[in-house]
């Protein structure tokens, strides 16, 4: 590595934590202040730009060829697709956010490891990156905590869409070790949390049918 490949290390360093933080910002004050044009425009237009600024410094840095700048390329995408939804809330067709009973079942089979991956997001830092997901944090409200659910996995579906153009190309060039090293990061940033937020979807919507059937019942 040349010593020009620190100063872009750091520019790309900078401009991505700018962009992250800028994500965590906004998403604070929509929940506090409410929708604002003229901040969601700020938001997108600066945050593009860092991540951007962030993407063409690592390949500077690492060279398009690197299976480090591959592993950085998905976790760009996926902050620039997170940062786009807190500005304009990114559209995903209802019936894809449904979660059948058979696929219900087969996340809750142990093998597939989706129950141990929701456990290790609650025990770790990690679990203030999805937004607003959790009962506890949230005064034990199932339907705000099912609309965090929602948002977060709307992000992390259109992560997986915009993330697989890179996967085709680094197949394409026959970069192995760059396609490898890209899915080691995108399947626990965006396949799994998809598959544990779909489980607890079917949680929290199974929970609240039995609540309605109760309620129902219920004499009076």
């Amino acid at each position: 590595m040349n010593p020009d490949s620190y100063g872009y290390i750091l520019v790309a360093s900078l401009a991505g934590g700018f962009a992250g933080m800028l994500v965590m910002w906004n998403r604070s004050r929509s929940h506090s202040e409410g929708d604002n044009w003229l901040r969601r425009v700020m938001v997108l237009t600066a945050g593009t730009a860092a991540f951007a600024c962030a993407l063409i410094a690592f390949g500077k840095a690492f060279g398009g060829q690197s299976p480090l700048y591959a592993a950085v390329v998905m976790v760009l995408v996926t902050g620039w697709v997170a940062l786009l939804h807190s500005a304009v809330s990114l559209p995903i067709p209802a019936p894809v956010l449904r979660v059948g009973a058979g696929e219900f079942r087969l996340l809750r089979i142990p093998g597939m490891g989706v129950r141990l991956f929701g456990a290790f997001l609650r025990h770790t830092p990690l679990r203030h990156l999805g937004g607003r997901v959790y009962l506890a944090d949230l005064g034990h409200n199932p339907r705000v905590v099912l609309q965090g659910i929602r948002a977060a996995e709307i992000v992390h579906l259109w992560a997986l869409l915009l993330c697989s153009p890179w996967l085709v190309f680094w197949i394409v060039q026959g970069w192995w070790v760059s396609l490898v090293c890209g899915l080691l990061v995108h399947v626990p940033l965006n396949v799994y949390p998809v598959l544990h937020l779909r489980y607890v979807t079917g949680r929290l919507e199974r929970c609240a049918a039995r609540t309605r059937r109760r309620a129902r019942a219920r004499p009076g």
